[in-house]
């Protein structure tokens, strides 16, 4: 269907336009959820190519193509140019919405996660640090916050900031395990994780098991 529209569009028009530009982010957004990634990849250059040579003074929603591509370069496995798109994403969320929107939180977020791939940890504290600050004010209760807090446990313990990432991972377990066990199941991951790095065997033993109980458990 999205496809019908975009060679009417073309025909019309040429192709150039507000309506061409948001079929091309939907077709973005179509093939990334259906894992065909490089047509995903390949539908967000072709929007960011309309916008350069027909909106040169700006486009009001390019941080949603920025975001869009930044994550499919994170589904592709490469972090780097995630990063980079993520990253100019996040600019110009900041630019529209100011410094406190959610958008800008889900951006820190993203960001974030690509930075600890990368191995950049300090960095990576730093932006999932934001990320949190903004979503503990503007949304409280999403689910979003323990996703960021799993990050965030994560990189501190690479950075051996032993207590700041026990205490961070178990505050994503605990307040996951019942209502949202993926993300309790990757909190206790992390923590097993951080258990062998700090060199306590039971704990990681303990938490093996906690996990294995959480895996099993139907829901």
């Amino acid at each position: 269907m999205h496809l019908e529209a975009l060679g009417i569009r073309r025909r019309i028009d040429g192709g150039a336009g507000p309506d061409q530009i948001e079929q091309l982010c939907n077709l973005g957004v179509v093939t990334r959820q259906q894992g065909r990634l490089t047509e995903a990849r390949d539908y967000y250059r072709q929007a960011l190519d309309v916008i350069a040579s027909f909106y040169p003074e700006g486009y009001s929603d390019d941080y949603y193509i920025l975001n869009g591509l930044g994550l499919v370069y994170r589904d592709l496995g490469e972090p780097a140019q995630a990063l980079e798109y993520l990253r100019e994403s996040g600019r110009k969320i900041a630019e529209r919405f100011g410094d406190e929107h959610p958008n800008l939180a889900f951006s820190y977020a993203n960001q974030g996660e690509m930075l600890v791939d990368l191995g950049e940890y300090e960095a990576a504290v730093g932006v999932l640090e934001e990320s949190l600050a903004i979503f503990v004010s503007a949304m409280p209760g999403h689910r979003a916050v323990h996703r960021v807090k799993v990050q965030l446990g994560k990189a501190r313990a690479n950075l051996e900031q032993w207590e700041q990432a026990e205490h961070t991972l178990l505050e994503a377990y605990v307040q996951t395990a019942a209502a949202s066990p993926e993300i309790a199941r990757a909190a206790l991951e992390e923590l097993i994780g951080l258990y062998e790095l700090w060199k306590k065997p039971e704990e990681v033993v303990a938490y093996r098991e906690r996990l294995t109980n959480l895996v099993l458990k139907p829901y």
